[in-house]
């Protein structure tokens, strides 16, 4: 009886699994929007611009190596549990076509690297016989690329004067932003955990952060800097490794969770509060930029922006967390997303028409999926807590949900920050040139209203140019800067290089010796950052208060933040 039951199961499955091949091979993805956690880097607190490690650039060529399996180059040997194959109809296979897609990336250096490593897995060098029209020579030979035919992808790194960079990291460079999220250390929350773990972090003082934080800056109020510095020592360093324990790491992992949490909007309840809607401004504009990317595709009849990928920090996920209601789905969205990991929207439809006609939108769906860091599978859930089965959604309520989490417009984003960036002017001169405008950094051939890559470029460079005159025109008014016509001297009637002597027409010239005591300084760096830990430490204190140029590790670190909890200012004494 018992084998009878075995033989009866196993046969079921087995005539499942056929089933569900066949509903999914009857599917059909005409795009796929894809945002990437940028690789492994070292910490962001530590002097200099913090890079890309080599784990993190192989953490996201696996990614990228994965979307290639599941969206490009579908073949037996890529039918896996964590690359279930959904290849977007139409795009191309080997050879990278950059009108096909849309890749998007801050300016952070790991963040540009990341995406290039993703691209050289997504569209490896070709390393083949594959020949092209432009290789063929007039002579009859053929000319191969270097690197064994490696392939360019077009990667869009927006700088803070793109109005485009507020899809991809909108909390950046967004004052009403900054200023609600140090607005958490007034909350009950903050005030009991910053109390209660102040001793938990004060065992990490003397050993793993001795050197690298002040004692002012140790603290539940510093909780990601602290995870970040002693997590990458964990990865990277034997010492560390050894001397931290698992239970140790968890427990600073998961106060750098609930810290990010709350300053990134989501609540206790897993979602956001009403009052706190500023602090999820990342996720908020990344759902207004997913929507565009896939109306694209939709208004261009599947042309274009056929696979979309953009590059950015946690601080979207997060958001997007909350905004999305996703706790309420799995656990695992109330973690903070490893480095590499990525969440993805689909768009297909449920019948396969060999692409021969793109579908009216109403018989278009949606599917979110989540992969959590490099070694976890690719996963489906359902948005706006509409239950486990619905992990697929229609097109047009996927888009009616959107709209209300999202931020539609750049315009809309320079009120809801009271950004003074310099490309908010022009969308606050005439909301009926500037005002409605959705900026996408694609060219987009019909019909959703938004401004073209054209019109965006002159509102950069204009934008740039305006910026560049007024630096000038400040140099001129307070730092002496002077344009002098330079006079015409005699050349010299020894002709060619002079020799080593002083002749009498030679002016005199001074020359200071840096760090010589008395002579010129210049821009010399005095002391060791070590020995200056204080001021290191108030550059980049937390998450209470970010410097206004991109969140962390940003090109910028000129501003200094306040501890609310240090010693008070002393006067600097010195000889």
């Amino acid at each position: 009886m018992v084998k009878f039951l075995l033989t009866a199961i196993v046969a079921a499955v087995s005539a499942v699994k056929p089933a569900l091949a066949q509903s999914a091979n009857q599917e059909t993805v005409h795009a796929a929007v894809v945002y990437t956690r940028h690789g492994d880097r070292t910490p962001l607190m530590l002097p200099g611009y913090s890079k890309l490690t080599e784990l993190g650039a192989r953490q996201l060529h696996e990614a990228g190596s994965m979307f290639r399996e599941r969206y490009v180059d579908v073949s037996s040997s890529s039918q896996s549990a964590n690359s279930s194959t959904a290849r977007i109809v139409g795009i191309s296979r080997n050879a990278i076509d950059n009108s096909e897609l849309y890749i998007q990336a801050s300016q952070e250096e790991y963040v540009v690297n990341s995406a290039q490593a993703f691209m050289q897995g997504l569209y490896p060098p070709l390393n083949g016989p594959y020949v092209d029209n432009d290789a063929r020579l007039a002579n009859g030979t053929l000319s191969e690329a270097p690197l064994g035919n490696y392939q360019y992808p077009q990667i869009r790194a927006l700088s803070i004067l793109d109005p485009n960079i507020v899809w991809s990291a909108g909390h950046q460079n967004c004052p009403a932003y900054s200023i609600s999220g140090a607005d958490y250390i007034t909350e009950p929350e903050f005030q009991s955990l910053n109390k209660s773990k102040q001793a938990f972090y004060n065992g990490f003082a003397s050993e793993l952060l001795n050197g690298r934080f002040p004692r002012s800056l140790i603290g539940y109020f510093n909780a990601y800097d602290i995870y970040d510095y002693v997590s990458y020592g964990y990865t990277h360093n034997e010492t560390v490794n050894d001397r931290l324990s698992d239970t140790g790491l968890e427990q600073l992992r998961q106060l750098a969770d609930r810290h990010e949490f709350a300053v990134n909007g989501m609540n206790a309840a897993g979602s956001v509060s009403p009052s706190n809607k500023i602090r999820a401004i990342a996720g908020s504009t990344l759902a207004a930029q997913v929507v565009n990317l896939l109306e694209s595709n939709i208004n261009t009849r599947g042309e274009s922006e056929k696979l979309n990928v953009m590059f950015g920090s946690h601080e979207a996920f997060v958001a997007f967390f909350a905004l999305a209601r996703l706790p309420s789905q799995s656990p695992d969205f109330y973690g903070l997303p490893q480095f590499g990991s990525s969440i993805v929207f689909e768009l297909f439809t449920r019948a396969d028409n060999g692409g021969n006609q793109y579908p009216k939108e109403s018989d278009l769906w949606v599917r979110f999926l989540a992969r959590n860091g490099t070694d976890d599978e690719l996963q489906a859930y359902s948005l706006f807590q509409r239950g486990h089965s619905e992990s697929a959604i229609s097109w047009l309520d996927f888009k009616a949900e959107m709209n209300s989490i999202m931020t539609p417009t750049v315009r809309n984003w320079c009120d809801d920050c009271g950004s003074t960036l310099p490309f908010c002017a022009f969308y606050g001169t005439d909301s009926s040139i500037w005002g409605n405008s959705t900026v996408l950094g694609s060219q987009q051939n019909g019909g959703s209203g938004g401004m073209t890559a054209q019109v965006a470029g002159v509102i950069g460079a204009a934008v740039t140019l305006g910026v560049i005159m007024i630096a000038v025109a400040g140099a001129m008014l307070f730092g002496g800067l002077r344009f002098n016509r330079s006079s015409r001297r005699r050349r010299s009637e020894l002709g060619g290089f002079k020799g080593g002597e002083k002749l009498a027409s030679d002016a005199d010239l001074t020359s200071g010796r840096i760090g010589a005591a008395g002579d010129l300084r210049g821009h010399e760096r005095v002391g060791s950052w070590e020995l200056e830990g204080q001021k290191a430490g108030q550059e980049r204190f937390g998450t209470l208060k970010r410097p206004e140029s991109a969140h962390r590790g940003d090109d910028d670190r000129d501003g200094l933040d306040v501890n609310p909890f240090g010693d008070p200012v002393r006067p600097d004494e010195r000889i």
